[in-house]
């Protein structure tokens, strides 16, 4: 996660959030959280491995899980001290899926591969993948169109390329493909990216539309990023794991799926997760179900008997 790499930059997402003192001395019981989960995952054996063995060392789900609540907690305690903050609505819902056209950033290997981890089994996730790669790559194209450089390849995050490209990329309203729209909601639900928990909109409805002439002048944005300390171990983490992911949401979720050849990431000695015809996981019957194939002989024999 690279939390604050572009507080100079005009897009929402962008502006960070200044946190009091009281704010963080009320939240450092997480905070002091969050850090031990990032050690516990710095510990596993193999995290350094994870591109050669394309496994995830065993209690590796379970420790980012632990820090992603002792972020959620972090959230909640500092939420009270920020003024305007009652407003507001979290990226992903509500009001907030405004920010559902611009593509998250500052997104590190471990975080992605969690929220691939959360996103795979879903039903339609090939078409998902195919939806993220279109976006991937109209983003970079309208990056690159705006870069002076003599190498196109060589764009640097910060440069006004960049940022001229994000904001372009933005006002096309190019949906988020987790964000259901008949819903109002994010689809990965908690395991949405850090930096959209962290992301809150407040303001009328049209001041947050991207295709706006005011946008994003207008946008009152709100982003409550951790502690530095959180953030330096995080991103000494995220190199252990030698993964050369993109910080680009979707881009990063490619290379992940690239990473799995396909499947499912395992933990360490996990069974393999079987694929079905057209790339779906093959979930688990849960023979509790009402619906399961047991109540339905049941069924079927009752009305024999009738």
């Amino acid at each position: 996660m690279l939390f604050g790499l572009f507080t100079r930059r005009r897009l929402p997402r962008d502006r960070v959030t200044r946190v009091s003192l009281r704010a963080r001395r009320a939240a450092k019981p997480h905070t002091e959280a969050m850090k031990t989960a990032l050690d516990e995952l710095s510990a596993l054996p193999g995290i350094a491995d994870i591109k050669d063995t394309r496994r995830v060392p065993k209690g590796f789900f379970d420790a980012w899980e632990r820090f992603r609540q002792a972020h959620r907690a972090w959230l909640d305690a500092v939420r009270p001290f920020v003024r305007g903050l009652d407003d507001a609505s979290r990226a992903g819902e509500g009001d907030g899926t405004a920010a559902c056209y611009d593509q998250p950033l500052g997104i590190g290997p471990v975080e992605a591969l969690a929220i691939f981890r959360a996103s795979r089994p879903f039903p339609d996730y090939p078409a998902l993948a195919e939806q993220m790669g279109r976006l991937a790559e109209r983003q970079h194209t309208l990056i690159q169109q705006r870069h002076k450089g003599k190498d196109p390849e060589k764009i640097r995050l910060w440069s006004k390329a960049a940022k001229e490209g994000r904001l372009a990329y933005a006002r096309e309203k190019h949906r988020c493909p987790f964000l259901d729209p008949k819903r109002g909601k994010c689809r990965l639900g908690e395991a949405r990216p850090l930096v959209c928990h962290a992301h809150h909109l407040a303001g009328a409805p049209e001041d947050l539309d991207p295709a706006t002439a005011e946008y994003p002048r207008r946008v009152r944005a709100f982003n409550l990023l951790p502690p530095t300390s959180v953030q330096v171990k995080l991103r000494e983490l995220d190199k252990r794991t030698t993964l050369a992911f993109s910080p680009f949401f979707f881009a990063g979720q490619l290379q992940a799926l690239e990473l799995a050849e396909g499947g499912l990431i395992q933990e360490v000695g996990e069974a393999p997760a079987r694929l079905q015809q057209g790339g779906r996981i093959d979930s688990k019957v849960n023979r509790s179900r009402r619906t399961a194939k047991k109540y339905q002989k049941k069924k079927g024999r009752k009305k024999r008997k009738r």
